[in-house]
C-alpha cells in the first residue's frame, strides 16, 4: 500500500473559546433573564407594614387625646355640686 492510498482521518482540535465570549457559562449572545431580589421585595413589604402600623397607632394616639381634651373640657364646665 502506498501512502496515497491510506488516510488517517484525524479529528481537528477546536480553537479554544475565549472567556470574554461568555458570561455564567453561556454565550453572550444567549437571553439572560434577570433574577427576582427576594430580599428586596421583603424589605419593602416590611417598610410598607411598618408605615401603616405607624399611620394606625398615630390615629390611635390622636383620638385618645382627642377623647381626654374632651373629657377635660367636661369636667371644666360642669363644676360637680354636692
Amino acid at each position: 500500500m502506498t501512502a496515497m492510498a491510506i488516510r488517517l482521518r484525524v479529528p481537528r482540535r477546536r480553537a479554544p473559546t475565549s472567556a470574554a465570549r461568555y458570561y455564567n457559562g453561556r454565550p453572550y449572545g444567549e437571553m439572560l433573564l434577570a433574577k427576582p431580589n427576594y430580599s428586596f421585595e421583603k424589605r419593602q413589604r416590611e417598610l410598607a407594614k411598618k408605615k401603616q402600623q405607624e399611620e394606625k397607632d398615630e390615629r390611635k394616639r390622636q383620638a385618645r387625646e382627642a377623647e381626654k381634651a374632651a373629657a377635660d373640657t367636661e369636667s371644666k364646665t360642669s363644676p360637680d355640686e354636692n
